[in-house]
């Protein structure tokens, strides 16, 4: 049986997951470490911008997530084992794992993204922000997506 209050809390509470990403989104955010562009209030969304952020975050993950799993000797068990503890993971597991992981896998390819598309604006980032942290909990549900097979 799945808890939702338990496992809600040990998310909420995670240093790896929520209490980190917050930290870096309120960070680059308020020490203004993001391109100008993003200070843009005025603007509408940019869904082609939105797309764009998807996809060059989605590759800078792959190679950060290729370089754990093949390229250096340890740093797996150390870094992205954890996160692969969960075989049948929940729809709260998508954000745990350990503090490097989130680090690189996560922190270091948003951050990456927002220098290559550095011409966006606040809502299309937002957009993207909440597109990607959707797609990341979707795709580490519990629920069975058209797209498994593949």
């Amino acid at each position: 049986d799945f808890d939702w209050s338990v496992n809600l809390k040990k998310h909420l509470s995670s240093w790896e997951g929520y209490i980190l990403l917050t930290t870096y989104l309120s960070s680059v955010w308020f020490f203004e470490l993001l391109p100008n562009s993003y200070y843009d209030f005025e603007s509408k969304t940019n869904w082609l911008d939105v797309l764009l952020q998807l996809i060059v975050v989605d590759f800078y993950g792959f190679i950060v997530h290729h370089i754990e799993h093949f390229f250096v000797n340890g740093f797996y068990k150390k870094s992205h084992k954890p996160h692969h503890n969960y075989i049948n993971p929940k729809l709260l597991d998508a954000f745990s794992g350990s503090l490097v992981d989130t680090l690189c896998l996560i922190l270091i390819p948003l951050y990456l993204t927002s220098l290559t598309i550095h011409w966006t604006n606040t809502a299309s980032w937002a957009a993207f922000g909440a597109s990607y942290s959707s797609w990341f909990l979707i795709i580490h549900s519990e629920v069975r997506q058209p797209w498994d097979p593949i």
